[in-house]
């Protein structure tokens, strides 16, 4: 009985030495997840990190950013905020110089410009006229967007400016008074053989030669009384 004890005493104490069965289990669980991680089959799930507003220039936070939603605006919505561009912004302009023989048709069809335009153009009235009459020299600018006519301005004389302009589908025109600075100037010169050659020596005008020539008509024959060394002063 005595024998009997003590080897019951013995196996006692060997299965305290043993570990339990839930401490294999355990022990057995963290080896599976310890071998899934070092060969990747398992991830930890990324927690998503908001995008931290900058500070303003006075140091204080900056405001949230605003979904994406929000920020992207329809196209619809742009189109009808934004302003309609002035048409005349994408006009092409010319300067002309005219040459001898040149006719506004030459020019249009030179320029490739709409021969309709100018038929238009000519047609309104008192304009004819003042198209026809081109000089050699003079400087005529005009709009034009992929060859229709939308401006034309052609000086008449120092005083006046011819412009036609495009009103819709129509073509219009207006007589511009130009600006002057009229400042007075005296002209004075010696008579060798005439008065028109002595005014322009003096560097006047043919009119001035003329206007003389009609104030002083009742009292001076400037083609039998005048003689060589008659001075003239005119302001």
């Amino acid at each position: 009985m005595a024998l009997n004890l003590k080897a019951a005493g013995k196996r006692l104490a060997l299965l305290r030495r043993m570990p339990s069965a839930a401490f294999l289990l355990q022990a057995g669980a963290c080896s599976v997840v310890a071998w899934s991680l070092w060969h990747g089959s398992l991830s930890a799930p990324a927690e998503p990190v908001a995008d931290s507003p900058a500070p303003a220039a006075d140091g204080t936070p900056g405001a949230a950013p605003a979904p994406a939603a929000a920020a992207a605006k329809p196209a619809a919505v742009l189109a009808a905020t934004t302003p309609l561009a002035d048409a005349q912004l994408a006009l092409s302009a010319i300067d002309v110089i005219v040459t001898r023989n040149d006719t506004l048709d030459r020019i249009f069809r030179r320029l490739k410009l709409s021969l309709a335009d100018l038929a238009s153009m000519r047609s309104l009235p008192g304009v004819k006229a003042s198209l026809d009459s081109l000089r050699p020299g003079e400087r005529l600018h005009l709009w034009h967007k992929d060859g229709q006519l939308f401006r034309l301005e052609r000086r008449l004389n120092e005083s006046q400016t011819l412009k036609v302009s495009r009103d819709g589908d129509q073509l219009k025109a207006d007589v511009l008074q130009n600006a002057l600075d009229t400042r007075p100037r005296t002209v004075r010169g010696t008579i060798d053989s005439s008065l028109f050659e002595a005014v322009e020596n003096a560097g006047a005008h043919d009119q001035t030669a003329v206007a003389l020539a009609d104030i002083f008509a009742w009292d001076i024959d400037f083609v039998l009384d005048v003689r060589p060394g008659d001075t003239f002063a005119v302001t």
